[in-house]
């Protein structure tokens, strides 16, 4: 093993064991962030709908809007319209579509 290949894997080390860290905490965020916004969906789709596109908006939000939504205290406004733009992606739309089976 080359001292190039050595120090690469010493140095990579670290990251490779904080992966598992990091998708905990990515999935506690997607849960908060779940539990805020789907009441506001189901507002407006009750039931296996609003389930359906509480679902798409989470999986098309960027890490950013993960961590707005599960940092925020409650619904509000600045909530609402970034629900409402994710909700106007292509990329949700087509998740909505598909999973409301359109």
């Amino acid at each position: 093993m080359s001292r190039f290949n050595l120090a690469a894997r010493l140095a990579l080390t670290p990251l490779i064991a904080m992966a598992p860290l990091f998708a905990v905490a990515q999935d506690e965020a997607q849960t908060a962030a779940s539990a805020l916004i789907a009441p506001m969906l189901d507002e407006i789709a009750p039931g296996a709908p609003g389930v359906a596109l509480t679902t798409c908006v989470i999986a098309n939000a960027t890490p950013d809007e993960i961590t707005t939504f599960a940092t925020a205290a409650a619904p509000n406004d600045d909530i609402g319209a970034l629900v409402t733009a994710i909700l106007a992606r292509q990329s949700t739309i087509d998740c909505a579509t598909a999973a409301l089976g359109g």
